[in-house]
């Protein structure tokens, strides 16, 4: 499960994920050139993303928030008219890895996440998603070994 929580947070990244144009999923090579779209718009230096998906915690630096910034709005988790995050979009993307169940209690606290600030909405957003994902795979951890008993 550790494994989802990487690859979630990897893509929520990475920017692998998701158009807001079709809702179907990218393809390798429009991922690609989404990920490689917003690198050159805000100039952020890859090894900055590689670090965040390495650890999994995010970092307040200004051009990784640009970062965050692009890719939400052209994955569809974020309005392009204002600092609003599009909540039921990230669900359905998530919920091709995540239950329902878990998802309603990722998004419990996820969807109170609010700032005017649209380059702290996303970086706020995403560390609470990242961490309500880990609170989840513990639980499935703990469900799975409780199991074995």
């Amino acid at each position: 499960m550790a494994a989802l929580i990487k690859i979630s947070g990897a893509i929520f990244c990475v920017v692998l994920l998701f158009s807001s144009i079709n809702s179907k999923p990218l393809t390798k090579k429009e991922r690609e050139e989404i990920g490689n779209q917003c690198v050159k718009e805000t100039g952020v230096d890859r090894a900055i993303i590689a670090n965040v998906v390495k650890t999994q915690q995010t970092v307040d630096n200004e051009q990784y928030l640009d970062y965050l910034v692009c890719s939400y709005k052209l994955q569809g988790f974020l309005d392009k008219n204002g600092p609003v995050i599009l909540h039921d979009n990230i669900v359905t993307f998530l919920s091709d890895f995540y239950t329902m169940d878990e998802l309603t209690f990722v998004m419990k606290e996820c969807k109170e996440v609010k700032n005017t600030d649209v380059r702290q909405l996303v970086g706020n957003t995403l560390e609470c998603l990242l961490r309500k994902l880990k609170e989840v795979d513990v639980m499935r951890t703990t469900a799975k070994n409780q199991g074995k008993d």
